[in-house]
C-alpha cells in the first residue's frame, strides 16, 4: 500500500470517528428569545469615558496623583480618592438601562488584601439625578448626555503588616456596565 492511500485511509477512518461517536459540538448555532412588543425599543446606548483623576489625602493636605500614582509611598491612613466620569447615552423612545460600576480589580498586587473594601459613591451633574449609593443605578432619558462621576475611595488601614507600609499601588482596572433595561 502506498503512502498516500495510507494517508487517505487514514483521513477517511477520522473522519468516520468523529462523525459516528457522541462527542458533539458545545456551539449553539442558534437560540431563540422572545421579547414582547412593548418592551422592544430604538436607539442608541452607549457610554461616553472622559479622563479619570486620583487625588491623595494625607495628614490634611490633598495632591492630584493622577499622573504620579505609582511614585507613591502609601502610608497607613492615606486617603486615596478615585474619580471615573462618563455620560451615558440613552437616546430612543422610552430607552432605560443599569449602570454599574465594578471596583474588584481597582487595586492588584500586595496591597490588594489592604484595600479590600473600597468605598463606592455616584455624583451627577446637574446634583442628585442618582442617589449616592453603591449601585448599579437605574437610568432614564432624563440622565441622556449628563455627567454621572463613579466616586471611589480607598483608605489605607492605621493598623498594616510592616513589610507592606510604604508600597504603592499598583494599576488596576474599573469596569463600568450599562445594560438596557
Amino acid at each position: 500500500m502506498s503512502a498516500r492511500a495510507l494517508r487517505g485511509l487514514v483521513a477517511l477512518a477520522t473522519v468516520v470517528l468523529l462523525l459516528s461517536s457522541g462527542l458533539g459540538s458545545t456551539a449553539r448555532w442558534s437560540a431563540q428569545a422572545l421579547v414582547p412588543t412593548a418592551g422592544a425599543t430604538a436607539g442608541q446606548l452607549r457610554l461616553e469615558q472622559e479622563p479619570m483623576t486620583i487625588t491623595l489625602t494625607r495628614e490634611g493636605s490633598t495632591a492630584d496623583v493622577t499622573a504620579g500614582l505609582a511614585d507613591q509611598a502609601l502610608r497607613p491612613g492615606d486617603v486615596l480618592t478615585y474619580r471615573f466620569p462618563v455620560k451615558p447615552v440613552l437616546q430612543g423612545t422610552g430607552l432605560e438601562a443599569s449602570l454599574a460600576l465594578d471596583v474588584s480589580q481597582l487595586v492588584v498586587g500586595p496591597l490588594r488584601d489592604v484595600v479590600r473594601d473600597p468605598v463606592v459613591a455616584v455624583e451627577t451633574e446637574p446634583q442628585r439625578l442618582l442617589p449616592p449609593t453603591p449601585g448599579p443605578w437605574h437610568l432614564t432619558p432624563e440622565l441622556h448626555e449628563k455627567r454621572v462621576t463613579g466616586i471611589v475611595t480607598v483608605t489605607i488601614p492605621t493598623t498594616v503588616d510592616p513589610a507592606i507600609q510604604g508600597q504603592a499601588l499598583q494599576a488596576g482596572n474599573v469596569r463600568w456596565t450599562l445594560t438596557q433595561a
